[in-house]
């Protein structure tokens, strides 16, 4: 059985999936053999299959404990094939519930941001010198401005805000729910935006 999953870990290495998923299969190791299978699948372009062997393979790994296995799935497998489905939210918190630094900040953030989980970013997020640009990126996403919008900052977070993430406030300064039209502006022009400006 070792034997076997020694050989499935070198063919996996080798980037030969398929007879990977034969030798983890042999070795009893269903969890590795379905991750195997997904990444032969995605190689012969069956994306939509290669997820579901990625989300069959995180969940195992999950059952058998295997939290950071379960987060590299997510993260790095079944992220990168749409639709991201409600059953992986779960499953990524639950994971990260047990393994709740595994992934870098900025992991944590592009992950959020890709799946558009604006209420992942915690207020050090915005503040990071590591994690604001990539926030910065999506300044003009309407749920992103929305969702900081919503939230409670005293006075102070937000002047904090409106150093490390300038372009985002002004955006939640000019909603219309906001019509803080004056400091929007002076942010823009601080943040030398000055499309958006006029």
């Amino acid at each position: 059985v070792e034997e076997w999953f020694k050989k499935g870990m070198s063919l996996f290495e080798e980037e030969q999936f398929k007879p990977a998923a034969s030798a983890f299969n042999a070795a009893g190791d269903h969890a590795y053999a379905n991750w195997a299978q997904g990444r032969h699948l995605i190689s012969n372009g069956k994306k939509s299959d290669a997820a579901e062997s990625f989300r069959t393979a995180a969940n195992m790994f999950f059952e058998a404990m295997k939290y950071r296995l379960t987060l590299d799935i997510l993260f790095k497998e079944i992220s990168n094939i749409p639709p991201w489905k409600p059953e992986d939210d779960r499953l990524y918190q639950q994971a990260r519930l047990k393994e709740p630094l595994y992934l870098s900040p900025q992991d944590t953030v592009k992950f959020a941001l890709d799946r558009k989980c604006f209420d992942e970013l915690s207020f050090e997020h915005f503040l990071d010198s590591s994690t604001a640009p990539l926030i910065m990126e999506h300044r003009s996403e309407s749920k992103l401005i929305q969702h900081i919008s919503n939230r409670y900052f005293s006075k102070e977070d937000l002047e904090s805000l409106e150093k490390s993430v300038p372009i985002i406030i002004a955006n939640m300064y000019a909603l219309p729910s906001k019509k803080e039209f004056a400091r929007a502006i002076a942010l823009y022009l601080q943040a030398n935006d000055f499309i958006s400006a006029e």
